[in-house]
């Protein structure tokens, strides 16, 4: 009889326990039918002709400024998406075009998100992309740079409030796949004191990738935060063009620049970064109006300066390890370096040396004059330098913040100068020196950040 109570009691409690995840299933149900059906709402409430609209408004209400949007589109599920937008610059009370003249164009914006993420109170950022974005920089005589409105500091506020810095705590996490400005360039053009200077970059990607960050208060953050950061840039010219207008002359400069930098953080006590530098196949073209005709006169550069860094680091402590460090000028090896650097964010320790240098004086000579104005020139032009001269064993030790004299930042220059062939035409002849050598050393102290001694 026991049994049969036992049994049918256990009956009973199976078909409770199934009618309750049945309940459960059904108001789950209930649930993701009604979210999808309020987010299809939104996405119909919100045409692309209303979020055109909306974000048109809003943003060229909060920077003063015309913004124009091409078309724009918005999916509750996956993001949004703009294409062609211009923001101008800000109306000026002394050129009524300025409002119409552009600050910046985008070719596309595209914004993605996971949306069931927000549920778990995590923003994962699956890819914004800033597709050509070209800054158009402007300063007249009259006035300040057409950005100045928005980097202005609102300094009618007597009263500051101590931030509180639990409130400005991330209260969720953030995941992000990919950010990216892919082939930014920026123009600029100065106009002062009878000069013209105008500026263009070449282009250049940054993305900001597979970075991931805790909320701050959690106890797992150093452990879990992570990033990739990279800058590469193109194979397009650089160029800045310098026009005198009363001489009459400009100076066109023109180079690519190589840039690779990574940077990766797996931890808040593991980041590496190495960095490939250079700036080459530059050309500095001389203009020279003469009436109706205009002179160019162009100085080649094969190589300009380079520099490779490799570094590893603990951003927690504040320790860098510098593994290598080259610096060539004009294809000359300025320095080969390496060292650490402790504590970096409070009271920085360096202990840092040169272990290689080795210049031609008549090869940098050659390359450098190439970029220098024509009154240097002329005057280099009755002088032959020959010989080599060489940073090696140069050192730098110290905290350069320190108070204390055992400690402060001491700085040990070493130049070694090998052959050195010096000769000067004259109107009365030549002026040599031939088959020099010399080393001169020195000693430079710095405490409490100022230069306390220099010694030679």
């Amino acid at each position: 009889m026991k049994k049969l109570i036992l049994k049918a009691y256990n009956h009973e409690i199976i078909l409770i326990m199934g009618k309750f995840f049945k309940i459960i299933i059904y108001l789950a149900i209930v649930f993701i039918t009604v979210v999808l059906v309020a987010l299809l709402i939104l996405t119909k409430i919100y045409t692309p002709e209303k979020v055109k609209a909306t974000i048109t408004e809003n943003l060229s209400a909060s920077i003063q400024r015309n913004v124009s949007i091409e078309s724009a589109t918005f999916n509750v599920f996956k993001g949004l998406s703009l294409s062609n937008v211009t923001i101008y610059d800000k109306r000026d009370s002394l050129d009524s075009s300025s409002d119409s003249t552009k600050f910046l164009t985008l070719d596309k914006l595209e914004f993605r998100y996971f949306l069931p993420a927000l549920l778990k109170m995590e923003l994962q950022i699956n890819k914004i992309v800033f597709e050509n974005p070209r800054f158009y920089l402007r300063k007249k005589e009259w006035g300040d740079w057409n950005f100045a409105d928005l980097v202005a500091v609102d300094t009618t506020q007597q009263e500051i409030e101590q931030p509180d810095t639990s409130a400005s705590q991330l209260p969720f996490v953030l995941d992000v796949k990919e950010i990216v400005f892919k082939n930014l360039q920026v123009n600029a053009d100065l106009r002062e004191r009878g000069k013209k200077t105008s500026f263009r970059s070449g282009e250049i990607t940054i993305k900001l990738a597979e970075t991931f960050l805790p909320k701050f208060s959690s106890a797992d953050f150093g452990r879990k935060v992570r990033a990739k950061f990279s800058i590469e840039s193109s194979d397009k010219r650089w160029q800045l063009f310098i026009y005198d207008e009363k001489e009459q002359n400009a100076v066109k400069y023109l180079a690519r620049l190589k840039a690779d930098v990574k940077l990766t953080l797996i931890s808040q006590q593991n980041l590496s970064a190495r960095a490939d530098l250079g700036l080459f196949d530059v050309n500095v073209q001389n203009w020279k109006w003469d009436k109706d005709t205009i002179k160019i006169k162009s100085l080649p550069v094969a190589s300009m300066l380079a520099m490779k860094m490799d570094l590893a680091g603990n951003m927690k402590t504040g320790n860098f390890t510098l593994k290598n460090l080259d610096i060539d000028v004009g294809g000359q090896k300025l320095a080969q370096m390496a060292g650490k650097v402790e504590n970096i964010f409070r009271q920085p320790f360096f202990n840092l040396t040169i272990e290689d240098s080795n210049v031609n004086l008549a090869q940098l000579m050659n390359s450098m004059l190439k970029i220098a104005p024509d009154s240097i020139r002329q005057y280099a032009a009755n002088i032959d330098l020959r010989g080599n001269f060489s940073l090696s064993g140069a050192h730098l030790q110290g905290n350069p913040l320190s108070s204390n004299a055992d400690s402060a930042l001491r700085i040990t220059p070493r130049i070694e100068l090998s052959n050195i062939s010096f000769a000067q035409k004259t109107q009365d002849g030549y002026s040599k020196i031939e088959k020099f050598h010399a080393t001169l050393t020195g000693r430079l102290i710095i405490a409490d950040g100022e230069i306390q001694a220099v010694k030679a």
